[in-house]
């Protein structure tokens, strides 16, 4: 029974909805910081504006009343002295604290007049140390956050004084806390404006999502139901598809398939004999193969041969040429012999050509494998299974991509290091199990460099005696023939296994195929 998946129409709703929701989460984190960046640069820009204000006004001030004490202190009036300073006091709702110290450290007159003949703590002892009028943003004095300014008091050169002066802070305070609570209201604000037009987008999302989700998900459906019924036997089954994009070319070609096995198994049931069955569909498999002939592709020379154990035979390779001048090779074997095996390889050429047609040639190897394991499947229903190597060339980088459905590793010859390597990389077998997954690796090549594919028959042939081959011996004759064209080494390894079984007849297929970069 197959297994139940979701369908494609579920899956691209509930992607493209998370999608939506996490972009608009993105951008309402986005926003939310951006607000806070420019509400507290505001603030910063606020708090050094009044800042400025206050120590412009204090210097003033501080100069002012550094003046207006000279002439008491000179005379010892200290009584006018506090005066003077209380007024002063009194008269700027801002001032916290007004002294004048002397340069021991005794406070000469306060605006708190009970502080007056006391000594200098804290900041009023700080103060002392002003050589210059100083002011300094932030200090505690009486218990109040205050921005104090400090001047010495001269005579003659000699200082004798110190005037003290303490600006509060609290407007300050008051006016970063109103941005505060903006912050807040405009932050609040924003969130609840993201998260409504956040909630209409993922809904307007879902909406088109669905539409459309349902557009591709039907033709989809009715070309599987197709395959299930041509699995099935029904080869007169047919999907009507109209649409003009990639979908509609897939419903062309399974079509075209589906008539072509129809063609394909009325030839075959109309023969008298099986021996007439066997040669039709062995003049079919042939024309699925290439000949041993050397073939020149771009940047790659390349030569195979294909030797079936019986009429029909469970191999099959062959190279296509897709866009960007690249060589597609595919070297494959199916699960036994005769008719069934010779039509999994048909379905596999036929997967193949309506894959490169669908995408115009820009193929790729996971989704090349991916149609085939879903074409044989549905053709052979776990009847029959196909290993399968392949591999894409890209002269104009020099790369190689490949992937694997558990086929035999191919071999690579590094000319430069002289070095015989296998291809390592694995995946399911074509037709196993449904929603196989397949890895793609990727290999530099250079120029002269060798490839070498094969099938499990070359390292499987017995001699007389009953020994095989062997994968040892068939490494020691791929390096041999590693500098060799591949025509002629080709015709080099076919030489040496048939010396080998010495006319015992083949258990397997044998198919090798041999390129070199040029």
């Amino acid at each position: 029974m197959a297994q139940r998946r979701l369908s494609l129409s579920i899956k691209l709703i509930v992607v493209s909805t998370l999608l939506l929701a996490i972009v608009v989460s993105l951008f309402g984190v986005m926003n939310t910081m951006q607000s806070r960046r420019i509400i507290d640069e505001d603030a910063a820009r606020l708090r050094a504006k009044i800042s400025e204000s206050l120590r412009a006004a204090g210097l003033a001030q501080l100069q002012l009343l550094a003046e207006a004490t000279r002439i008491a202190l000179v005379q010892s009036d200290y009584t006018t002295l506090q005066t003077m300073v209380r007024n002063a006091a009194k008269g700027d709702d801002r001032v916290v604290a007004l002294a004048v110290l002397d340069k021991e450290g005794k406070v000469l007159a306060h605006s708190d007049p009970a502080k007056a003949g006391g000594e200098a703590k804290d900041a009023l002892r700080a103060a002392l140390a002003a050589t210059a009028p100083t002011a300094k943003d932030e200090a505690s004095v009486d218990g109040t956050k205050a921005m104090t300014f400090a001047a010495p008091v001269e005579l003659q050169g000699q200082r004798l004084w110190t005037v003290f002066l303490a600006f509060t802070l609290k407007p300050l305070e008051a006016e970063l806390a109103q941005a505060e609570k903006h912050k807040t209201e405009v932050i609040a604000s924003s969130v609840r404006s993201t998260i409504f037009v956040g909630l209409l987008a993922v809904l307007v999302g879902v909406l088109f999502t669905v539409f459309q989700g349902l557009s591709l998900s039907r033709p989809l459906q009715a070309l599987a139901r197709q395959a299930d019924q041509i699995a099935g036997g029904d080869l007169q089954a047919r999907v009507d598809i109209r649409s003009q994009d990639e979908i509609g070319l897939v419903g062309e070609r399974f079509n075209y398939m589906a008539e072509q096995m129809l063609v394909l198994v009325q030839e075959t049931m109309a023969k008298a004999t099986m021996e007439k069955e066997l040669e039709v569909a062995s003049t079919i498999q042939a024309t699925l193969v290439p000949d041993s002939s050397l073939v020149q592709l771009s940047g790659i020379r390349l030569a195979g041969i294909f030797k079936p154990t019986t009429h029909c035979g469970g191999d099959w390779w062959s190279y296509f040429k897709v866009n960007g001048d690249r060589t597609l090779i595919l070297v494959g074997d199916v699960t036994g012999h005769g008719v069934g095996s010779a039509m999994i390889t048909a379905a596999a050429q036929g997967s193949t050509s309506t894959m490169i047609a669908a995408t115009g040639g820009a193929i790729e190897l996971k989704q090349l494998l991916r149609t085939m394991n879903t074409a044989i499947h549905a053709t052979a229903r776990g009847k029959f299974v196909m290993t399968c190597f392949a591999s894409l060339y890209d002269p104009a980088t020099g790369v190689l991509q490949y992937a694997n459905a558990g086929h035999n590793f191919p071999y690579h010859f590094d000319r430069d290091a002289k070095k015989l390597s296998p291809l390592v990389v694995r995946g399911n077998r074509l037709g196993d199990l449904v929603g196989s997954d397949y890895e793609v690796k990727e290999l530099k090549l250079r120029q002269g460099d060798g490839l070498f594919w094969y099938t499990d028959g070359v390292v499987e042939c017995e001699d007389i005696r009953g020994e095989e081959f062997g994968e040892k011996r068939f490494r020691e004759l791929l390096q041999q023939q590693a500098d060799v064209q591949p025509d002629h080494a080709l015709q080099a390894i076919m030489g040496s296994v048939t010396a080998f079984s010495g006319g015992v007849p083949q258990k397997d297929d044998i198919t090798v195929v041999v390129a070199k970069v040029a």
